[in-house]
């Protein structure tokens, strides 16, 4: 029986996690390697790939008929990555490629918001997005690499130049392509920090 893996399920991490552990102690290493290679291409590693990702998460939210100026429910969960449970399969499989951006989101996640993929996940754009996770998932050291991580944010963002300070990442670039000006500029105000 073959796996089938959706592009950017969020249940990927739970639904791959007993076949990792048989390809680890078979040492299937070709099995272990195509769910790697799907699991890696769902988190970006780079910063044009974060914005390849940010633009097509914004087009499939909008196939999904929801809007950016209203609390219609969507279910924007269920069609994007779930960081909570992508960072414990990194750490038990070491997979570690994935760790940074899946932090990154989670970082961005409401704690106090249990995970659901029927609820409408963000507020009105002038406002922070609101993304959930499965936070029961995560260990203390999880925890506390997360709170590192965000306090290393802030003081990165807090020490910037202010034209950084003012910068909008919610703005779109417009052109995604990846050598685009637009794309380029930010990278390289991400370097000068």
């Amino acid at each position: 029986r073959s796996l089938q893996l959706k592009r950017f399920d969020p249940d990927t991490p739970l639904k791959v996690r007993g076949v990792l552990s048989l390809a680890k102690k078979y040492q299937a290493d070709s099995v272990r390697t195509r769910i790697v290679k799907h699991i890696e291409a769902d988190w970006p590693r780079t910063l044009e790939e974060w914005y390849l990702h940010s633009a097509q998460f914004d087009e499939r939210a909008a196939l999904t008929h929801f809007r950016w100026d209203t609390r219609q429910p969507g279910q924007v969960e269920s069609i994007f990555p779930e960081p909570a449970s992508a960072i414990r399969l990194a750490y038990d499989f070491d997979i570690p490629s994935i760790l940074p951006a899946a932090f990154y989101r989670l970082a961005m996640a409401d704690r106090w918001s249990p995970w659901n993929p029927a609820r409408a996940p963000f507020y009105r754009h002038e406002e922070a997005h609101d993304y959930t996770a499965r936070w029961e998932l995560l260990h203390a050291e999880d925890w506390r690499r997360l709170s590192h991580g965000k306090d290393w944010l802030i003081e990165l963002y807090q020490g910037a130049p202010s034209e950084f300070n003012t910068y909008d990442p919610g703005e779109p670039c417009g052109d995604l392509l990846i050598n685009s000006p637009c794309l380029r500029a930010r990278s390289e105000r991400c370097a000068a920090l």
